[in-house]
């Protein structure tokens, strides 16, 4: 075959592809399910070995998800990494793409690994190339395509069609942000006038806590939201959605571990991952690792200064809230905050 006529395959092949890979991005309306799926439709439909996505968030990277197609082994170590950060180095290929927005090929192997992550990630690869993916012209996010075989190199041709696969992703991020948000304000909205109406309904607090819980779970997108309130020096089960009210225990001490913290700083506390931090107490510790919990939020319920009790979100797997999650877990608390001090009489 010719220099011209291989050059008009690749191109063809990588048409190809890419057609696919953009019919598999936009198969995910939902945010969250797509970062996930990203790293493996790469692998599916661009010939990666391995395939990362991280998000930069002020000046560091945080692991998303990741795939590898040939070792078991690796995937398995996956959710030991996601959520994880590292330092953005300033002489770093990821470091010049976050800097100009521009993909940097690396035909070799990456001689200084400076984290366990990146030793896990980097481990026998011998080239790659780090993709930004952009929104309004601001590198948000980094997909890292990773190849193990010793005779790669990546070529021209390969680096446009991953550069245009990677503007795909940027585009469908953001058509997906764009409606969720608008999903979520109306949600938001739904949910508040609904608790507006069940406040002036005259119904007692045991009856309205399990609606707020249920539209918080689905406001936040989650499937765990548990609601507690004040009695004594105790947190005591409000209500419950996604688990049996029998899985958890009836009451605790309101000062100590997570409940403890949110109580004393009065704000709303976020956990990465329940399983390693350290202000998790070991009874929760034992309770996340029996039923799978990984990330967690949640808020102190304050009536006019006076603490009623706390709202929690629980996730199954790693899970970064943002800012417009903290705020809407916030007007939700203040909801529940109103009805168990107005209303647990009844």
């Amino acid at each position: 075959m010719s220099e011209k006529n291989h050059t008009t395959h690749n191109h063809e092949l990588n048409f190809t592809r890419l057609h696919k890979l953009i019919e598999q991005i936009h198969t995910y309306p939902d945010t969250e399910k797509l970062i996930e799926q990203i790293p493996l439709i790469f692998c599916q439909y661009a010939g990666v070995n391995r395939c990362v996505y991280y998000a930069v968030q002020e000046r560091k990277l945080r692991l998303l998800s990741a795939y590898c197609t040939h070792n078991t082994h690796w995937r398995k170590e996956i959710a030991q990494h996601q959520l994880e950060q590292v330092n953005i180095d300033g002489h770093s290929p990821e470091a010049q793409v976050v800097r100009t927005g521009k993909s940097v090929v690396t035909n070799h192997t990456r001689k200084e690994l400076t984290s366990s992550m990146e030793q896990w990630i980097f481990r026998d690869v011998t080239a790659y190339i780090s993709l930004p993916i952009l929104s309004r012209n601001k590198v948000v996010g980094l997909i890292l395509c990773l190849y193990t075989d010793p005779e790669k190199m990546i070529e021209t041709h390969e680096q446009e069609y991953l550069n245009l696969a990677a503007l795909t992703v940027g585009c469908a991020l953001n058509t997906t942000q764009v409606i969720q948000r608008m999903n979520q304000k109306e949600n938001e909205l739904a949910a508040l006038h609904k608790f507006s109406q069940l406040l002036s309904s005259g119904k007692g607090f045991s009856e309205i806590l399990p609606v707020i819980a249920r539209e918080t779970a689905k406001s936040l997108q989650t499937k765990i939201c548990i609601i507690r309130y004040l009695e004594g020096d105790e947190m005591v089960l409000g209500a419950v959605v996604g688990m049996e009210p029998a899985e958890l225990s009836e009451r605790f001490p309101a000062h100590v571990g997570l409940s403890g913290w949110m109580v004393k700083e009065k704000k709303i506390l976020v956990v990465k991952d329940l399983t390693t931090d350290p202000r998790v107490e070991n009874r929760v510790l034992i309770f996340s690792r029996k039923q799978g919990l990984r990330s967690f939020i949640g808020a102190p319920l304050y009536f006019r200064n006076k603490l009623v009790g706390l709202i929690a979100i629980y996730t199954t797997t790693p899970r970064y809230f943002t800012n417009e999650e903290k705020e809407l877990l916030s007007h939700f608390a203040t909801e529940a905050a109103i009805a168990i001090e107005l209303t647990k009489e009844k």
